[in-house]
């Protein structure tokens, strides 16, 4: 049988990075949307509102699938993280330990 060692601190670690960065990433996407608020007026005075709000619909839309991709990442690492403890554990108890 093979020995693995998981390295279960570098592993949460490595989630808790992806978590953080996914929190960053909204973050820049939300003041993105803030800063180009100004330019709504624009397209108002220019009778291009129609324009707008389907530009404002598609930002909204791939901030979404943003969103549940990159935290789908953290979350399988940490369900196989959690296999392996899991396994390590049932192991230990079948070894009387």
């Amino acid at each position: 049988m093979a020995d693995l060692h998981v390295n279960h601190a570098g592993v949460s670690q490595a989630i808790t990075d992806m978590q953080q960065a996914t929190v960053q990433m909204q973050n820049a996407m939300q003041q993105l949307l803030q800063g180009l608020t100004p330019f709504e007026r624009t397209f108002e005075a220019d009778g291009a509102r129609p324009e707008w709000n389907a530009f404002k619909l598609a930002v909204a839309q791939a901030d979404e699938r943003m969103q549940a991709t990159f935290g789908k990442g953290a979350v399988a690492l940490g369900d196989m993280q959690q296999i392996h403890i899991d396994s390590d554990r049932r192991s230990t108890n079948i070894l009387g330990g």
